[in-house]
């Protein structure tokens, strides 16, 4: 109950934090690219100060690929947030990540974003940001990664901008979608390299949706973040 009541607090603060960038993504008719092409791949945000954070979650999720395949267990995930955690995170900050744990945000992401978010030190109002911005990503899950990543822009612009947000909870919502915009963007490039090897064969379904690996990473993580 107690995070029903938060989450209903959320979405109340939210309303007026998200409503604009929810208009400009629907009236973009850029929106609606086939997912048949590839994407036109953008990386990173030079306007936001801890980008550099998001290249090195990527650098950290390269160097796990150059040994490993991509996910496709629960057990290969939770392999490789935990070798991400393990390169991103400060010695005395490291995360001990489980197949269980993996398992319950890929079953009920929002929930544990939710606790996630309600036990960190963050104020109310950054709560609601966090929980509205990956709320958001996950609804756009499905769509190209140009959409996704012009959402993530509109939203840091809209942070940097906020002069509600102390510097310190500015920092943590621009690291999480900094981080965002790398893990999502890596997974782009795998699909087009995954569509292009697939014309004319028939692939086995992946146990992963498309998108859904990099958005459990982020939540695995957030509590490494804030």
């Amino acid at each position: 109950m107690k995070k029903l009541s938060l989450c209903n607090v959320f979405f109340c603060m939210l309303v007026s934090c998200s409503t604009e960038s929810d208009i400009e993504l629907s009236d973009n008719p850029s929106n609606n690219t086939s997912t048949s092409k590839k994407s036109s791949i953008l990386s990173g945000n030079q306007s936001n100060p801890f980008d550099g954070d998001g290249k090195k979650y990527d650098d950290a999720l390269l160097s796990y690929l150059q040994n490993n395949e991509a996910p496709d267990t629960i057990e290969e995930l939770t392999a490789q947030i935990q070798f991400i955690s393990e390169e991103y995170t400060t010695s005395n900050n490291n995360l001990t990540i489980t197949p269980e744990h993996v398992s319950l945000i890929m079953n009920d992401p929002i929930n544990k974003l939710l606790g996630t978010i309600e036990n960190s030190s963050l104020g109310m109002q950054a709560k609601a940001e966090v929980v509205g911005f990956i709320e958001n990503l996950i609804d756009l899950q499905e769509e190209e990664y140009e959409q996704i990543y012009n959402y993530i822009i509109s939203y840091e612009t809209q942070v940097i901008a906020n002069t509600e947000l102390s510097t310190e909870e500015k920092q943590s919502i621009l690291i999480i979608s900094s981080i965002s915009t790398y893990a999502l963007e890596g997974e782009s490039k795998r699909k087009d390299k995954d569509w292009e090897t697939s014309v004319g064969n028939r692939e086995p379904k992946p146990f992963f949706d498309y998108n859904q690996t990099p958005l459990i990473s982020l939540i695995a993580l957030l509590d490494a973040i804030i």
